[in-house]
């Protein structure tokens, strides 16, 4: 049986993160994961993802970017709404350029790579591997698909797990479905290299240019219905409608490569802590995908719990504060969760009360920059 301070389960960015930072304080980690070796580094598909100030600092702060092309660019400098024949347009243009704080795009899986290439001669990786029990004394006794044994004084998952899924843990009245596409482009004229966000007729698109270059990501999202056939687009059906949610100006795309198809179920937990096994990243939530909010609340968890695991170390906490740790953990994400949630109810709702409510908080917006302020700092920190 082998024996470590903390397992952490999923080899994504977020528990890459923590992984590095963890073994960075000198404590013993390893990680699981249910894919195989093989199929993590063959991903050769460039989807983007978007960091925030708080998220990029803290990679920063790991020395994640020392060896990373510089492939960051400054996020979203406009949220377009569509109304009637128009747009209407909150801009974050000013002289004090706080939009910077929203968000920086860079290539997933270079990220990914990057991560594990840095961590991996200092940690022990179980791949193909699922959990099949935990028994709870001092310490955690976990058995994995493969007849293997470790036991670890705390079990971190940060990707969704059978043996942990549990219906009753998710607050069953803000769980939405929706459908997700995502294809890269080129854009092929008129580029202004804008990020963006635009709501348009009960669809939502968020533009991710790519910095110096011609090309960029798309994402696509729409509430789920039944009887729609959503997988049956094709990249001509895309780029029209793709190309139909930009004016003139933004620029003209055509659709590289495949269109990858996803459908999410918008979810949070009630607990994030239970019993030596904390639950943050994909495992606590699933946020509907605003500027990669997901991923930073993700991040903004692994480093409460680096905070937590370097008291712990200097003996400042006990493990008796574990619940203050779930309390920090809750008080950001629920707020996240619930200021997207209604956000999106907000822009694309059409009755008439919310639009009137809706024209006021855009003029609002655009004239009183302290307003912009607040919604970034909720969005970037």
């Amino acid at each position: 049986m082998k024996k470590f301070d903390i397992a952490i389960y999923g080899v994504g960015i977020v528990g890459l993160c923590l992984a590095k930072s963890l073994i960075d304080l000198g404590y013993k980690v390893c990680l699981l994961d249910k894919i195989k070796n093989k199929i993590f580094y063959e991903k050769k598909e460039q989807f983007f993802v978007s960091l925030n100030e708080s998220s990029k600092n803290f990679l920063e702060y790991l020395e994640i970017f020392k060896n990373f092309p510089n492939k960051l660019i400054n996020y979203y400098k406009k949220i377009l709404i569509f109304k009637k024949f128009k747009f209407e347009k909150i801009k974050f243009e000013k002289k004090n350029d706080f939009f910077t704080k929203i968000g920086y795009i860079l290539e997933k899986n270079s990220l990914k790579k990057n991560l594990l290439e840095s961590i991996k001669k200092k940690i022990v990786i179980f791949w193909n591997s699922s959990i099949t029990e935990v028994k709870r004394k001092n310490f955690l006794y976990i058995s994995l698909a493969k007849k293997e044994k470790i036991r670890t004084k705390f079990l971190i998952c940060t990707e969704k797990e059978k043996f942990f899924t549990n219906r009753n843990n998710i607050l069953p009245f803000f769980t939405n479905r929706y459908f997700i596409v995502c294809a890269n482009i080129q854009i092929t004229k008129n580029h202004k290299k804008s990020a963006l966000q635009v709501f348009r007729n009960n669809k939502i698109l968020a533009f991710l240019p790519k910095k110096n270059e011609k090309r960029g990501f798309i994402i696509l999202s729409e509430r789920y219905q039944k009887n729609k056939k959503y997988k049956k687009i094709t990249k001509r059906k895309l780029e029209n409608l793709v190309n139909n949610f930009f004016d003139s100006k933004l620029g003209v795309c055509k659709i590289q490569k495949k269109i990858q198809f996803n459908e999410i179920n918008t979810f949070i937990i009630k607990k994030f802590f239970k019993k030596r096994v904390f639950f943050i990243g994909n495992c606590a939530h699933c946020l509907h995908p605003l500027a990669g909010q997901n991923l930073n609340a993700g991040i903004h968890e692994a480093k409460i719990l680096f905070q937590f695991f370097k008291k712990i170390k200097k003996k400042q906490y006990l493990h008796t504060n574990e619940n203050k740790i779930e309390n920090f953990l809750k008080k950001k994400s629920y707020l996240l969760f619930f200021s997207i949630e209604f956000l999106y109810f907000f822009f694309l709702s059409n009755n008439f009360f919310h639009k009137r409510i809706r024209n006021l908080s855009i003029s609002i917006l655009n004239y009183f920059p302290k307003f912009k302020e607040i919604l970034i700092d909720l969005i970037s920190k």
